[in-house]
């Protein structure tokens, strides 16, 4: 998508680490697909809301240079080397052939004697192996298999690979009408079991299908919304929602520390609005503006709890109560701003 003039070039991009709008300044966010517009010359980022006025803004770079590298050549030369070396030892080993006949000669008495009963025990043997064992056969081989509908919407959205990337995830979230950084978004990744963000493996897509008992898109949608809703009534389902979004949204699955400024819009997108969680967006801010630049999954979990047991104005918090830290930082930075949940 090019701007006026000499302008940018933008395209819909996949961003993999924290990032931020050139345009706004503020973090640019999404829970499973691709999240907002990179140029392609000057690698200008901007959310989806901002790409309109992004597009007047100069760009800094008129050309950019090509980043795909020519395919590797197969290496042909060496394999002619070992050829020759094993001609030669071919013609060598021409001159073993001259024991072969003296075989034949020395087994040429007993042969006549053995070959006579063998024969007759091979034909009668034979005859009905192969009318059994044929039969079978040809009756599968005309069984038509039945068509797969999960796997031709699958590979409408892989193109034919073992997984869904980005650009498939994108469309599979146009098509569902479900944006980046709504709630169906995490709740179809968690009944998934997606263990990468912005990736679906075949077995997840079509294992989730399957567990939601959906054919169509069409169903799956409902389905989606119908998980989220029962979860504003069952906490135990929604704490396991809330505890895969911390490994979900990790860089690797590797890394043991989840970035500060992801954390709070993870746990906004799923808290956010729910009966009886206080502190989401004011917690989320804080871990935006805050010190704090990681957090451990213990730090993560104890929110959970933490926004259920501390009421609106923290009349029931004590900071001898084995929180940790950050909570005791948190109240501070609510109480000196005189904001509450």
């Amino acid at each position: 998508m090019s701007g006026p003039g000499d302008g940018h070039d933008f395209k819909l991009y996949y961003f993999h680490k924290l990032t931020w709008c050139t345009y706004c300044h503020d973090f640019i966010w999404g829970v499973f697909s691709k999240q907002g517009y990179r140029c392609s010359k000057c690698k200008y980022s901007t959310h989806k809301r901002c790409m309109s006025p992004a597009m007047y803004t100069p760009c800094s770079e008129k050309v950019h240079g090509s980043h795909s590298a020519p395919p590797g050549k197969a290496k042909g030369e060496p394999t002619s080397t070992p050829t020759t070396k094993t001609s030669t030892s071919t013609t060598t080993t021409s001159t073993t052939p001259k024991p072969a006949p003296i075989t034949v000669t020395t087994s040429a008495s007993p042969t006549p004697s053995t070959p006579t009963p063998s024969p007759v025990t091979s034909t009668t043997s034979v005859t009905p192996t192969p009318t059994a064992a044929t039969t079978k056969p040809v009756a599968t081989a005309v069984e038509p298999s039945p068509p797969d509908e999960l796997l031709d919407l699958f590979n409408t959205f892989s193109k034919g690979e073992d997984s869904i990337n980005p650009d498939g995830v994108e469309t599979l979230c146009e098509q569902l009408g479900v944006a980046p950084d709504d709630v169906l978004t995490l709740v179809l990744a968690w009944k998934f079991g997606a263990a990468r963000n912005g990736y679906l493996s075949k077995e997840e897509f079509m294992g989730g299908m399957k567990a939601l008992k959906c054919k169509t898109l069409s169903e799956l949608l409902p389905k989606l919304k119908s998980i989220n809703s029962s979860l504003n009534s069952n906490v135990p389902e929604l704490k396991k929602m809330y505890q895969y979004a911390f490994d979900f949204s990790k860089e690797t699955p590797e890394h043991k520390l989840l970035e500060s400024i992801y954390a709070g819009q993870m746990i906004s997108i799923a808290l956010l609005g729910r009966p009886g969680f206080h502190h989401v967006t004011n917690f989320s801010t804080f871990l935006k503006e805050g010190s704090t630049k990681m957090l451990n999954k213990d730090q993560w979990s104890c929110f959970f709890d933490f926004s259920q047991a501390i009421p609106p104005n923290f009349s029931t918090w004590n900071p001898d109560d084995p929180w940790p830290c950050l909570y005791t930082d948190f109240v501070d930075y609510c109480q000196m701003n005189q904001l509450t949940g």
